[in-house]
């Protein structure tokens, strides 16, 4: 006999006995409290300035055979060097993001993972900690690192 569904997002589904995420099923019962966090990543364009910002290091460290040579290279290695710098700052400034639902259960805390937009993420676990919640007008607070 098929349960109601209560909410259903992606690969997320939740029925009043169980919740399954991807291929794997736990049940409400056992989930004593949800919560979402974001955490910081690696941002793909600081990692791409910085291996170009590298490449052009090794470009020009290769290509300086004699003085004259590496005299005429400075330049490059002069621009890779500040290339791999801005990549720095690009990552302190533009991190990228990672949005984590956790469960916690009797057995521990269980983390997954989401990448998505923050306000379709924030909004998504604000109505699945409302069909998991134990009591229910329990306040669903969200943690933001």
């Amino acid at each position: 006999m098929p349960q109601e569904l209560l909410f259903e997002l992606d690969d997320v589904r939740v029925t009043p006995y169980v919740a399954q995420f991807g291929s794997t099923s736990y049940q409400i019962a056992s989930i004593g409290s949800v919560r979402a966090v974001q955490r910081k990543r690696l941002s793909r364009i600081a990692v791409a300035m910085f291996l170009a910002g590298a490449a052009l290091l090794v470009a020009a460290m290769l290509r300086s055979g004699n003085e004259h040579q590496a005299d005429s290279n400075f330049p490059l290695a002069v621009a890779g060097a500040g290339i791999v710098l801005v990549s720095l700052l690009v990552q302190l400034i533009l991190p990228g993001k990672l949005y984590k639902l956790i469960l916690r259960s009797h057995g521990g805390e269980i983390e997954l993972s989401h990448h998505a937009e923050a306000s379709s993420f924030l909004m998504s676990s604000k109505r699945l900690r409302r069909h998991l919640s134990p009591t229910p007008n329990a306040p669903a607070a969200i943690n933001e690192h």
